[in-house]
């Protein structure tokens, strides 16, 4: 007990930039990913989901949300939230229309 406390054990160095191991970068949703060429190389049987999971997977957005997206794909993207839009619209005139009382010149008596 007393040697711990006449030697305290030295701190840890923080790695210094020479120290450190450089990782290329890449692009993860490139059609060359190198994460992928890896798992091409494996065994399939190793690849298979033995279990099902409790959570369900996130869900992927669409193409045109992503952080930098292409401009075809972020059009796309407008033109069916838009075509939605439009769908909830319809409905809501429809509903609208539905419920409206009728004027009193129209109205059964």
């Amino acid at each position: 007990m007393q040697g711990q406390l006449l030697n305290p054990p030295m701190a840890k160095a923080k790695p210094r930039p020479q120290d450190t191991v450089e990782q290329p970068f890449y692009n993860l949703w490139a059609k060359d990913n190198p994460v992928e060429r890896l798992l091409a190389s494996q065994d399939p049987f190793l690849l298979e989901q033995t279990k099902k999971k409790g959570v369900p997977a996130v869900e992927v957005t669409p193409l045109g949300a992503f952080y930098n997206p292409s401009f075809e794909d972020h059009q796309t993207l407008l033109w069916e939230a838009h075509e939605v839009e439009l769908l909830w619209q319809k409905k809501a005139e429809k509903l609208q229309l539905q419920l409206t009382l009728p004027l009193i010149e129209q109205a059964t008596t």
